[in-house]
């Protein structure tokens, strides 16, 4: 009996349990098990697709915020990653290094630095004066290493000299604080041109702030050269020859044929072998208007020399009335070489006559006492 009974349990038992299993869960229990899933985007895009191809909204309007196929709809940046360029392929960016450890250069307008020629500045024509050049510091801080560099954009005026004219110039200005100025000379040159204003580029190249400082480039900026009309001097010859293998007195007579007073005149031989001169400079003084002086030079020829007729150059420096001080271009004079003379009885002649003088002279002396 009470076998059976524990048999009657236990089936009870074992049904209620599968009962339990095979019942539906309830809604807690499902929040539990089965988590929500999300929705399935697929839904959403085709939804938005075929309202873009209609241009018209879920409630049937117009769409204003239409954007174009082809347009960007991202303005924050590129819908492709960005693909960094070689350093070789894009432009250099201010304060980089190059290869060998230089700051590569700002190039664009400077509104650090102003660079300009003295207003009373003028060039003669065919000559060459000394311009000033004045270099400000409009910044708030200090500028360092300055360099300016000139350029001449026409071929008329040059930088130098004129047996070496040069089309650019560049003068270091060093280093300039806050609202400085400062000036340097530059010898700018002109030939026999119109008197004008002629156009030559300045730029300008520093360095700005502490430690890592950046290079900056400013300019190109216009400036013009004034040309006036020069003083014109007339040089002749009045001693121009030299034995072989001897020295002499070379001289030259310089007139000048201008309108105003030239003082302070030196004249400046420059020869070539075989012909050679002592002391290069000699002073001729002041010459008013037509008025004419002379330079004498010391110049001797070697051994070698032959009997021709060689060329050297006399160039003219002098101050102006307004002050400047002017170097004319080089004028070619001639110089002749000559053999020695001789010293036989053609060279004794003028002593002979004199001795024959002096004698006539005794004989009558003689007689009368």
């Amino acid at each position: 009996m009470i076998a059976v009974l524990v048999l009657v349990l236990a089936v009870g038992t074992i049904a209620g349990a599968a009962g339990s299993e095979l019942a539906p869960a309830g809604p807690a229990d499902a929040r539990q098990d089965d988590p929500e899933e999300p929705p399935d985007p697929s839904e959403n895009e085709s939804e938005g697709t075929a309202e873009a191809d209609n241009g018209t909204t879920a409630d049937g309007t117009e769409d204003d915020d239409q954007v174009d196929p082809g347009e960007q709809t991202d303005p924050s940046g590129p819908t492709e990653p960005v693909v960094p360029l070689e350093p070789e392929e894009r432009a250099p960016i201010p304060g980089e290094r190059r290869e060998d450890g230089s700051p590569i250069p700002a190039f664009g307008p400077d509104e650090n630095l102003t660079v300009s020629l003295a207003d009373n500045h003028t060039i003669p024509a065919d000559g060459v004066a000394t311009a000033t050049l004045e270099v400000r510091n409009t910044d708030d801080d200090e500028v360092t290493d300055i360099v300016v560099e000139l350029r001449s954009m026409d071929p008329s005026v040059f930088f130098g000299s004129p047996a070496e004219p040069l089309a650019t110039r560049t003068r270091y200005v060093g280093n300039l604080s806050a609202g400085e100025t400062t000036a340097v000379g530059v010898d700018i040159g002109a030939a026999d041109v119109e008197p004008g204003s002629y156009p030559v580029l300045a730029t300008l190249q520093y360095e700005m702030g502490d430690g890592d400082a950046t290079a900056v480039a400013g300019g190109p900026r216009p400036l013009s050269v004034e040309v006036r009309e020069g003083l014109e001097f007339e040089l002749a010859t009045t001693n121009d020859s030299v034995p072989v293998d001897a020295s002499a007195t070379y001289e030259v007579t310089v007139r000048n044929d201008g309108e105003e007073t030239a003082t302070d005149v030196v004249a400046t031989i420059e020869t070539a072998p075989p012909v050679s001169s002592g002391p290069a400079a000699a002073a001729v003084g002041t010459l008013e208007p037509g008025e004419s002086g002379s330079a004498r030079f010391p110049i001797e020829t070697d051994e070698d020399a032959v009997e021709t007729t060689g060329s050297a150059s006399v160039s003219l420096t002098y101050t102006t009335e307004s002050g400047d001080r002017i170097t004319a271009e080089p004028t070619p004079v001639a110089v002749r070489i000559v053999e020695e003379e001789d010293g036989g009885a053609e060279s004794l002649a003028p002593f002979v006559a004199v001795g024959a003088v002096l004698a006539l002279a005794a004989v009558w002396w003689w007689r009368r006492r």
